[in-house]
């Protein structure tokens, strides 16, 4: 039945890539206990990354490994953002985005919200 097929097809279309993103990356970054979520997210990556390399950037930038982003004690910081946050930031969106975000930003017209455009215009001097 077509359904069963779907199922056999995504299960075994997920031990391919598992696999092949393994070999590629040199790494057991996907497991098997890997969600389907997560791995339909790091799959395109890994496989990308295994075949074309790492992206190398010039000094002084220094590539990271995914230890910076574990757990810690404030989402993936020490501490939780600064309180004075210049053009009228929200705090709590900061925060969201620094310490509990791996994969998104602000909405897209959040920086419209903000004092940004009045505070760095022409007339405000800077």
């Amino acid at each position: 039945d077509e359904r069963r097929r779907r199922r056999m097809f995504s299960s075994r279309t997920h031990r391919i890539l598992l696999f092949s993103s393994t070999l590629l990356t040199g790494s057991g970054a996907l497991s098997t206990t890997t969600s389907r979520g997560s791995f339909l997210r790091l799959a395109p990556t890994a496989l990308l990354s295994g075949i074309m390399g790492q992206k190398q950037f010039p000094a002084p930038v220094v590539m990271g490994d995914e230890s910076i982003m574990s757990k810690k004690a404030h989402g993936t910081s020490e501490t939780p953002v600064q309180q004075d946050l210049r053009w009228n930031c929200d705090v709590a969106t900061a925060d969201r985005i620094c310490n509990f975000n791996r994969h998104y930003a602000e909405f897209a017209t959040y920086w419209e919200t903000t004092s940004f455009l009045k505070d760095e215009s022409a007339a405000s001097g800077e």
